[in-house]
């Protein structure tokens, strides 16, 4: 069984590739996306989201895990 560890590293690269090309590029799109998962976000901690900062990495992060890294395990006994 594996751990997954690569697709880690791949979101890693792709958010860290990202973020540069955002900061030179701005995408108003995606800046409206990554304020509206915050807002979400700190809409679902309730009283908890005092003191809590949620960073556009992390939501950037998210976003390339959820829509542009996909694993597939090649062995047959792990789907089992």
């Amino acid at each position: 069984m594996g751990s997954g560890h690569f697709l880690v590293a791949a979101v890693d690269r792709l958010e860290a590739r990202l973020a540069a090309f955002l900061a030179l590029h701005p995408i108003p799109a995606v800046t409206a996306e990554l304020d509206r998962l915050r807002t979400v976000a700190y809409e679902a901690l309730g009283d908890l989201a005092d003191g809590v900062e949620i960073e556009t990495t992390s939501l950037l992060r998210r976003q390339v895990g959820r829509r542009c890294i996909y694993g597939v395990d090649r062995n047959g006994i792990a789907s089992s």
